[in-house]
Formats: structure tokens, C-alpha cells, sequence
């Protein structure tokens, strides 16, 4: 698996182009090889494009977003799956977009977005669907559990 992120923030303090500045870009891209036995070679990859309403009101204008906006991330997500090999004429890619958008705060995080399909390979998810995450940050709530390691255990 390839993983790679870039965040837009370096780009320079410019009128316009200071609001690209809270863009951020990430992906992934897979491929799994059949071994032996009746599976298929497997190819994926996933695109997510945000934009950071933090980033903006901290380090770009405070355009006076108050509590919750001030912690909303909006994003679109792209996944791309697909076996290389299998019956021939059956093996079209999934191609799937889910627009969203996340609250983050300190100690968890709460993403909601729909998922829909972008092509006719998608047909068994031809309908939109609604996806939701709860990510639940237990080392700013417990830290010291936060702070544990396989190698050393539970600091003093």
C-alpha cells in the first residue's frame, strides 16, 4: 500500500491564493496479489480532498465563524476498486464519490457523508447512501493510557 498527503499551506500569503491555503489533498492506492487458490488480484485506491474551516479562521482570516462551524472540515472522497483478474467482461472498476463534512474537537471527532455511485459497475450501490464516523480520541481523555507503548507498557 502507497499512502501520501499534502497540505496547501505553504502556498504564499497572496490575496486570492491565501484561501487555497486550508486545501489539503490525501490518497492511498493498493494492490493485493493472488497467491494461490481461487482469489484475484485486487486493486484500490481512494482520493479525499478537504478544506480546513480551523486553518482558515486561524491562519488565513478570522471571518467570524463561532462554535461548532469554527471546527468543520468539509471533504470529498473518491474510491476506486477493482479485480485485475476474474471473468472476462466482469472486472470493471467501482468507482464511488462521498462529499462530507467533519466536526473534530479535542477529544473525538464525528464525520458525516453521502456515498454515491459514479459509474454502472457501482449498480448494487446505485442508491446514496448515508455513512457517519465516531472517532473517539482516548489518550486526550485518558492520557495516561494514551500514553502506553508496546515496548515499555504504562508510564510511571
Amino acid at each position: 500500500m502507497f499512502l501520501w498527503e499534502k497540505g496547501l499551506g505553504d502556498l504564499p500569503n497572496l490575496p486570492v491564493l491565501k484561501y487555497f491555503r486550508p486545501f489539503g489533498i490525501q490518497s492511498d492506492f493498493g494492490y493485493v496479489p493472488a497467491l494461490r487458490g481461487h482469489t484475484s488480484h485486487h486493486m484500490f485506491a481512494d482520493a479525499v480532498i478537504e478544506y480546513s474551516l480551523p486553518y482558515l479562521s486561524n491562519n488565513v482570516r478570522d471571518i467570524g465563524l463561532t462554535w461548532p462551524w469554527r471546527n468543520l472540515f468539509l471533504f470529498n472522497e473518491i474510491n476506486y476498486d477493482q479485480l485485475i483478474t476474474g471473468p472476462p467482461g466482469q472486472t470493471f472498476p467501482t468507482l464511488l464519490a462521498t462529499p462530507g463534512l467533519a466536526y473534530i474537537s479535542y477529544h473525538f471527532e464525528l464525520a458525516l457523508g453521502t456515498q454515491f455511485a459514479l459509474n454502472n459497475a457501482s449498480v448494487p450501490g446505485a442508491h446514496a447512501a448515508v455513512l457517519g464516523l465516531l472517532d473517539i480520541f482516548y489518550d486526550s481523555i485518558i492520557p495516561r493510557i494514551g500514553n502506553w507503548t508496546i515496548n515499555r507498557g504504562f508510564p510511571e
